[in-house]
């Protein structure tokens, strides 16, 4: 082979190994690159929310409290959550109900004349109930439910916890409301903490979501501070109310005496010529009275009470006349209620400046309270239960001891009148004989089976019946709210009959007393027959 011809040779079979080395290596790269994972050209899965609403943005302020109702079983399913949908009173005692664990009612037939077993809402409102959560003898369950009602809801189911009314700015507004207490416990403990309360404006379902997960989750009410609060109320509740009696409490508000955090009760009650004060402080986990302080009064005298820089004073003006005023002021301790000073005014000679100074220390502070002697006028706190609340929490205790008594005391509280039913004899000549059924339904020549709407156990053992409201107008053009009721008298009740109409009852029977003021009839008598 020529020398050329043998060096072309060479670089051919030279080229033509580096080719055979240059597909390996392409081969094992191909290898190498498909054992690696293909990078995905799909997007990235978004998470699933918590929440299947689309109407609640993660950015909105009630988010949280959505989530936590939803997670919980409060809000059910749905596409939508509805937030600034207003609530009725259904759907706010149904939430609040299954906030607290959709706990099982007692009692088992509904107090409410507008509710009924087959309502989506019936156990709710038995347990609301029972509970003291909604009072009366309607329930209202389609009415729109407001900012106020719904936060009074909230702080009866959780045992009416207290709160000074003296640091919250929207209780001292709504003094003399209904929910002023709950507004001064909701805003001393942070509930409206950048936000407005406005209590007329329907709640709304995400508002009322913020307001069970603040109760739930943010706000805590200890056991001792639970049995403590009970302690407070029965105190309230055992006192003989002025409005009522005469005599007996005409103030109580919470009070932090000590600036320690924890609030005391003081209490100002009046009987006969003694205006006496009291504190009540948590002792040893219980309500004891800490201090207690009488004070004289000349008829005309008046009392208010002062805060100057976390201190309390109160302040009794103990003349008051032509010549000029002079006012006493006692200081209001955990301990104590001491006499502190004393200033005067005397309009036809010029004031001492010692006095000056006093009366200028108390001039711009705000009395809490004043009672003016003659009429015991109170600048009311919502802490004394009403008129109506009284009557019902007695008549209540009253039920509760006839019915531990007499088995048919407890039967016609849960509507079995059976011990009672039978015909009456009218034995004042007014309308005529009645039947009385088990069910409590009276029949007559003025009514044809009609059961009562109401059922009251009284302090003597006689059962009031209310068989239904109406509106009355007076003389002076005013409407008056009445009622026609009937009253039991069961056996041993009437010995004496009622002096007032003169009749001898007869002690072996049953007797009922028929108020029919809608016909003109104050009252008719009538003795069981049969």
């Amino acid at each position: 082979m020529k020398k050329y011809e043998r060096c072309k040779w060479v670089l051919c079979l030279c080229l033509s190994l580096l080719l055979v080395v240059s597909l390996a290596a392409c081969k094992e790269t191909d290898e190498q690159s498909s054992a690696q994972p293909t990078p995905s050209t799909q997007p990235t899965p978004t998470p699933t929310p918590p929440i299947p609403f689309t109407d609640v943005a993660q950015d909105s302020p009630y988010y949280d409290a959505v989530v936590w109702a939803y997670e919980n079983g409060i809000a059910s399913d749905g596409e939508t959550f509805g937030p600034a949908d207003a609530c009725t009173r259904g759907q706010v005692m149904t939430f609040l109900w299954r906030a607290k664990g959709s706990p099982e009612p007692q009692v088992t037939e509904s107090p409410f004349s507008d509710v009924s077993s087959d309502d989506w809402f019936y156990k709710p409102a038995l347990w609301a109930s029972e509970n003291g959560i909604a009072t009366g003898t309607a329930f209202n369950p389609g009415n729109p439910c407001t900012n106020a009602e719904a936060l009074t809801f909230l702080w009866r189911a959780e045992g009416k916890p207290a709160a000074s009314m003296y640091n919250s700015a929207v209780a001292l507004a709504a003094s003399g409301q209904y929910y002023a207490r709950p507004a001064a416990w909701a805003e001393t403990n942070g509930l409206f903490a950048g936000t407005d309360f406005d209590p007329a404006a329907p709640c709304s379902r995400a508002g009322l979501m913020a307001y069970l997960h603040w109760a739930t989750e943010e706000w805590t009410f200890a056991e001792e501070d639970k049995a403590v609060q009970a302690e407070y109320e029965q105190i309230i509740n055992d006192a003989r109310l002025y409005e009522v009696h005469g005599s007996g409490l005409c103030y109580a508000d919470y009070v932090d005496v000590d600036s320690d955090g924890k609030v005391e009760l003081l209490t100002v009650g009046i009987s006969g010529d003694t205006v006496t004060a009291a504190v009540y402080a948590n002792i040893g986990g219980h309500a004891e009275k800490s201090c207690e302080k009488a004070f004289g009064t000349y008829g005309g005298d008046n009392f208010s009470l002062y805060r100057l820089d976390s201190q309390l004073y109160l302040c009794q003006n103990v003349f008051s006349g032509n010549a000029g005023e002079t006012y006493d002021f006692c200081r209001i301790e955990k301990g104590a209620i001491t006499f502190c000073e004393q200033a005067s005014i005397f309009y036809r000679w010029e004031t001492p400046e010692a006095d000056t100074a006093i009366l200028e220390k108390y001039k711009e502070e705000k009395g809490l309270f004043r009672i003016d002697y003659s009429e015991v006028s109170v600048l009311d706190r919502g802490l004394l239960p009403t008129v109506e609340e009284y009557e019902a929490a007695l008549a209540q205790r009253w039920a509760n001891h006839w019915a531990d008594i007499d088995p048919a005391y407890a039967a016609v509280l849960k509507g079995d009148f059976s011990a009672f039913a039978g015909r009456y004899a009218d034995i004042s000549g007014l309308t005529g004989d009645i039947a009385l059924g088990i069910d409590g339904a009276v029949t007559g020549d003025y009514i044809t089976n009609q059961k009562p709407v109401s059922v009251t156990v009284c302090e003597d053992g006689t059962i009031y019946c209310t068989v239904k409201w109406y509106e009355e107008e007076m003389p002076d053009g005013g409407i008056r709210r009445a009622s026609e009721r009937y009253i039991i008298y069961p056996v041993g009740i009437a010995d004496d009959g009622d002096p007032n109409t003169g009749y001898q009852g007869d002690p072996s029977k049953v007797r009922i007393e028929y108020w029919w003021p809608s016909h003109g009839v104050d009252m008719a008598i009538y003795s069981r027959i049969s």
